[in-house]
């Protein structure tokens, strides 16, 4: 596995796994996929920072545009949604990719509010193949999407 956290450039070549998601106001989910994917040869893709420097309008523009490159370099895109918040900027990159027409894996924890709404809107687009409960399910599908791109 190579691992890339933002902000570092996105300088490594090869298949790629960005994990998309929630981050704000969430659990560290991203740190318990990436040990769950370390096995791989895979890049992975991490936008969650180990230190952010939440008040600082330069990082955050870092951010946004480390985020707006990885999306759109990665072959398959993880999202996970924990049962904490509503994830508006997560919604907003599911929409993106999903209009892009990236290889989607997507999972909701069954007590994430707004889960209904993904069901549907990942129906009316017909992108992916449904929801998974589970971190584990959802990284699962990851790469089998990425083992046939």
């Amino acid at each position: 596995m190579i691992y890339i956290e933002a902000p570092a450039e996105i300088n490594a070549k090869g298949a790629m796994i960005y994990l998309a998601g929630g981050i704000s106001g969430c659990p560290n989910w991203q740190r318990e996929a990436v040990r769950m994917l370390s096995h791989t040869p895979y890049i992975i893709l991490n936008p969650r920072r180990n230190m952010f420097p939440a008040g600082d309008r330069t990082a955050k523009a870092e951010q946004v545009a480390w985020e707006y490159r990885g999306l759109r370099m990665a072959n398959v895109i993880a999202f996970w949604f924990p049962p904490s918040g509503a994830q508006p900027i997560a919604l907003y990159e599911l929409g993106a990719v999903i209009a892009m027409g990236k290889s989607i894996s997507v999972g909701a924890d069954p007590g994430y509010c707004r889960r209904i709404d993904l069901e549907l809107q990942l129906e009316v687009a017909q992108a992916g193949d449904g929801i998974y409960d589970t971190l584990d399910q959802t990284l699962w599908r990851a790469l089998q999407l990425l083992q046939a791109a």
